[in-house]
């Protein structure tokens, strides 16, 4: 368990009373710094779901639905990815063709090499480090991380149906061992990621990145670029206008404060959700200096990919990342 881990997690606590609809991630601290571009997974493919004909779910696959088309009776859908074949139409004039069974969660880490339970555990794997991070332990229920790599891993989470973050679990690269560099050493930085989440509570499945330090307060900045939002309302007010950096368009919330010494919180909502891509960070970080929110000479410390928990709705929710990785020239 690493030192840098506890103290950042005990100061996110401080902010747990915050609701859910209004808060922000906790940092990850500790983890093994890596080096940058690290490599990166793919993720499982996706079934697609068929409009007509009814599609047995699979292992996590959504059922196709009935057929209602007349005519002869149709025939037996494909099977996606991740589920059974739908089967085939069986109105009483026959129904249209049978549905393809819908994607079903990448289920690729099978035989983990790391598991916990701890609600600071974590793990390092190729320069990166993944963290379970249950910062607000006192209001959340159990989780418990399992992991193939870094980028091939997954938590099954139950959380009360209340509005509190209770967790943030995610996988980071610290730069220079959280002490950072200048954004303005590196030409590009760019990642990518992949996620698939249960659609279950309230959670938003997105990066972390920390400038002029890590973890609340003293100046730092939080980035917090959501690639995909369920329920969930950002810190701050909206910034207009909607911005667009490589073709996807983002709303755009800021939030700042004078207490614990400064700090501030800027999200970017992506405007449709994103399950996988990439993201061109350096385009981001320039805009926020361009718009005089931070210094050219702001350091950058952490890029974190993960989930923020508030609810599960009392029931085990489980979140898989097939995809993560930094590249910073």
């Amino acid at each position: 368990m690493k030192q840098t881990a506890i103290v950042t997690a005990l100061a996110a606590a401080m902010f747990s009373s915050l609701a859910c609809g209004n808060d922000h991630a906790a940092p990850s601290g500790g983890g093994k710094g890596g080096e940058s571009d690290a490599g990166k997974g793919g993720g499982g493919a996706s079934g697609s779901t068929a409009a007509s004909g009814s599609g047995g779910a699979g292992a996590g696959g959504r059922t196709g639905t009935a057929g209602s088309a007349t005519g002869g009776r149709g025939n037996a859908g494909d099977a996606g990815s991740s589920g059974r074949a739908g089967a085939s139409g069986s109105a009483p004039s026959g129904g249209g063709d049978g549905g393809s069974a819908g994607a079903g969660p990448p289920v690729t880490c099978e035989n983990p090499v790391f598991t916990t339970s701890d609600t600071n555990g974590g793990w390092s794997n190729g320069g990166y480090y993944v963290h379970n991070n249950v910062w607000n332990a006192a209001e959340a229920g159990p989780e418990t991380l399992y992991a193939c790599s870094h980028d091939n891993w997954y938590v099954s989470s139950t959380q009360p149906d209340t509005t509190s973050v209770k967790a943030y679990p995610n996988v980071h690269l610290d730069i220079d061992n959280l002490n950072g560099a200048p954004i303005t050493d590196y030409a590009t930085i760019t990642s990518t990621f992949a996620a698939t989440s249960p659609e279950v509570g309230i959670y938003n499945v997105a990066y972390d990145i920390w400038l002029d330090g890590v973890g609340w307060g003293g100046g730092t900045t939080e980035v917090m670029i959501w690639t995909e939002n369920h329920r969930q309302v950002p810190l701050g007010s909206t910034v207009s206008p909607q911005v667009t950096f490589g073709g996807q368009k983002y709303d755009v919330y800021r939030y700042t404060s004078s207490s614990d010494g400064g700090v501030q919180v800027i999200s970017f909502m992506s405007i449709p959700a994103q399950t996988s891509g990439s993201v061109d960070l350096k385009e981001i970080l320039n805009f926020i200096v361009d718009k005089g929110w931070i210094g050219d000479n702001a350091t950058i410390n952490q890029i974190g990919y993960g989930v923020e928990i508030c609810s599960t709705e009392n029931q085990p929710a489980t979140f898989y990342f097939t995809d993560f990785s930094v590249t910073m020239n």
